[in-house]
């Protein structure tokens, strides 16, 4: 069992910048926890959420056998314009955004921020508000309780470019470049919803959108939020096509179960995973620095990964 100091990412100061986030995550959705008490940001992800339209694969000649025949013969300018074009030079296939959370604390403070390794559940204060939050490790559903009812919750979708409204333009592919933008990739704009929702414990509201990828391909990023007199629930999801053709009931399904189940209970069957996780392996070694990085390299390759999931970048 390692020491105290090694289970925690710490924070006395509002994290500023997303990769200095507080990294969460079981291996399907992950968040990156970060900024002030009034947009207070949680970077969601999910790792089968691609755009593969252009698959390399997929062109003409874009082949290892074709290639190194082009190179032989020295004909250059066509290898830089089959493999640039069709691997560097176009936005996709590329992993997609999922969206954000966004919560107004009501309050203008520092932001306290606790990462426990040992339990995967991170705390931050600012002022008199506290935040707990974790993604469960056995539920396909992240848990965010604070302990007030008047905390303001948004749910961003990502700003991709607006689908070309010209039939010419869409038949028409665009010239290929170099882009890094999201405003890059064309999609449909996002359908959004808001309502009410009836489960044990009252009335929830429910925020949802359903962003269209292709004509076979959408997800949808959702969250609950359960306010009582004393504190807000809230529990989010991803799902997507991969989930059939009614993910979005199946994810209203997700969301429902959680808040019936509630925080403690969920906490308790995550905490009963990483502990059966941290009980296979420690180290103790004269490196302090070095030690420390080995127990959070651990913490992120199981928040990161399970089997049967893509690898998700935190």
């Amino acid at each position: 069992m390692m020491a105290e100091k090694h289970y925690a990412i710490k924070s006395d100061r509002t994290i500023r910048s997303w990769d200095e986030g507080l990294p969460l995550g079981n291996g399907d959705i992950g968040a990156i926890l970060w900024s002030d008490s009034e947009h207070l940001r949680f970077s969601l992800d999910k790792g089968d959420i691609w755009d593969c339209s252009y698959r390399p694969q997929d062109q003409p000649d874009f082949t290892y056998q074709k290639l190194t025949e082009w190179a032989k013969k020295g004909k250059v300018s066509r290898i830089r314009r089959v493999y640039d074009k069709n691997g560097y030079m176009r936005p996709t296939p590329t992993k997609l955004p999922v969206g954000k959370l966004v919560l107004n604390l009501g309050v203008q403070a520092n932001v306290v921020s606790n990462l426990d390794l040992t339990t995967a559940e991170a705390e931050l204060h600012a002022d008199s508000v506290t935040v707990n939050t974790f993604i469960s490790a056995k539920e396909r559903v992240g848990y965010i309780r604070v302990n007030t009812p008047s905390v303001q919750v948004r749910l961003e979708n990502p700003a991709f470019g607006a689908r070309e409204k010209s039939l010419l333009r869409r038949l028409i592919p665009r010239k290929p470049r170099i882009a890094a933008s999201l405003q890059s990739l064309h999609y449909p704009a996002a359908e959004k919803g808001r309502r009410m929702v009836d489960g044990a414990f009252g009335q929830a509201e429910q925020v949802c959108f359903v962003q269209q990828v292709s004509d076979d391909f959408s997800y949808a990023t959702m969250a609950e939020i359960l306010r009582s007199t004393a504190d807000t629930l809230i529990v989010y999801t991803v799902v997507s096509s991969h989930d059939g053709s009614n993910f979005l009931e199946y994810g209203t399904h997700l969301l429902a179960d959680a808040l019936d189940r509630g925080y403690a209970a969920s906490l308790a069957d995550h905490i009963k995973w990483w502990s059966g996780y941290w009980a296979k392996s420690a180290i103790s070694i004269p490196d302090a620095v070095l030690e420390r990085s080995w127990y959070i390299g651990n913490y992120l390759l199981a928040a990161c990964s399970r089997r049967g999931f893509y690898p998700m970048p935190l």
